[in-house]
C-alpha cells in the first residue's frame, strides 16, 4: 500500500553513529559500571533483543536513562563526530519532494538531531525526541494524533527490533533498514511490512502500489 506519513527512528536509519557509540563504550562502561564487550561479541549484541542485550552488558533498567544522557553530552561536546548516511539527505528530499509528510520519533534529543541533520527542520513536519527506550509506541501515537493522521495510512521506518514491535504495539506498519544497529537477519526474521537494503530504496516508498 501507499502511505501519507512516514516516521523515521534517527540513529542507526537516518544517521550513522553506531561508530561513536562503540567509541565511547570504553568511557561510558566505566562511568556507570557495566561490562565493555569485545568486538568479536557485537555481531550477537547485534541480533539480541533489549532485554537481552542489557542483561549481557550487565546494565540494569534504572541506569539506562543515566547512561542516555550521558551519551547525549558526549556526542553534543564533539560536533561532527556523526553524519547522516551518505544517501539518506537526498532520499529524504526526494520523498517530501515527491509530497510525503514525514516525521520523526526518536529516543535522541531535538538539538542533537539537528545538530547532525540540519534540513530536519525544513523536511519534518513534527517530531518526538528523547523517548524512553520502551516508550516509543505512546510517542507514535501522540505524533499522530497531533498530525491528525490514521495510524493505518502511516509507516515507522526503524533499525531495531524494538523499533518493529513499537510500530506495531501503535497500530503502524513497520519497515526495517539493513545499514543500522540491529541484525538484518533478525529484523528480516520479524517479517516488516517493507525491508531497505539501502537507504536510496527508501525511495521506492514514492512508488508503492495501491
Amino acid at each position: 500500500m501507499s502511505y501519507r506519513y512516514v516516521i523515521f527512528d534517527f540513529d542507526g536509519t537516518l544517521a550513522d553513529s553506531l561508530p561513536f557509540l562503540l567509541s565511547c563504550l570504553g568511557e561510558l562502561a566505566r562511568c556507570h559500571g557495566f561490562r565493555e564487550p569485545a568486538v568479536d561479541e557485537l555481531p550477537r549484541l547485534r541480533a539480541a533483543s533489549l532485554p537481552g542485550l542489557l542483561d549481557s552488558l550487565r546494565i540494569p533498567w534504572w541506569k539506562v536513562p543515566h547512561i542516555a544522557r550521558h551519551y547525549r553530552r558526549l556526542l553534543a561536546r564533539r560536533g561532527g563526530a556523526v553524519a547522516p548516511f551518505a544517501e539518506i539527505p537526498a532520499a529524504l528530499e526526494r520523498l517530501s519532494a515527491a509530497g510525503l509528510h514525514l516525521g520523526l520519533a526518536t529516543s535522541n534529543s531535538a538539538t542533537s538531531v539537528h545538530q547532525v541533520l540540519p534540513e530536519a527542520a525544513r523536511l519534518f513536519s513534527d517530531g518526538e525526541y528523547d523517548i524512553p527506550l520502551l516508550g516509543k509506541a505512546r510517542r507514535l501515537t501522540r505524533l499522530l494524533r497531533r498530525q491528525g493522521i490514521a495510524a493505518r495510512d502511516s509507516l515507522y521506518v526503524g533499525d531495531e527490533l524494538r523499533d518493529l514491535a513499537a510500530a506495531r504495539r501503535a497500530g503502524l506498519a513497520c519497515a526495517a533498514v539493513a545499514w543500522g544497529y540491529g541484525c538484518p537477519a533478525t529484523l528480516r526474521a520479524q517479517a516488516p511490512d517493507l525491508f531497505f537494503e539501502r537507504p536510496a530504496d527508501l525511495l521506492r516508498l514514492t512508488s508503492s502500489p495501491s
